[in-house]
């Protein structure tokens, strides 16, 4: 008799996903509001149009907060399916402490049985 073994490739894994977000953490709000004061307003006089001055606006806008918040990387956490659960938890710890409980409970009286049969 012959008996062959396949193993089954794990399934190939998806990076995961990015995103960016300006972060607020740690800034001074004074040094923010006199950048916003001192921008070069006076150049949307300049603009010919209102896309070019919203293009400039834009641009002032996301150069400021770019020297105050600036962008952060980050990852997305993976989506938890609905049955995993803090019911399915607690099922869970109980059944690894019972299991615990019992198999050091059983070492103990296999080793005792071991002793009385020398």
């Amino acid at each position: 008799m012959v008996y062959a073994v396949h193993k089954k490739l794990k399934p190939e894994q998806k990076p995961r996903q990015t995103f960016t977000n300006r972060s607020f953490k740690g800034v001074n709000v004074k040094n923010l509001e006199t950048d916003i004061e001192t921008a070069p307003w006076w150049i949307f006089d300049m603009c010919k149009s209102a896309s070019s001055a919203y293009e400039v606006f834009c641009f002032v806008i996301k150069h400021i907060l770019d020297r105050h918040a600036p962008k952060k990387k980050l990852r997305m956490k993976k989506k938890v399916p609905k049955w995993l659960n803090a019911d399915y938890h607690a099922v869970s710890r109980r059944y690894h402490t019972s299991h615990k409980t019992m198999t050091s409970e059983n070492r103990d009286e296999i080793k005792k049985g071991e002793k009385s049969a020398h």
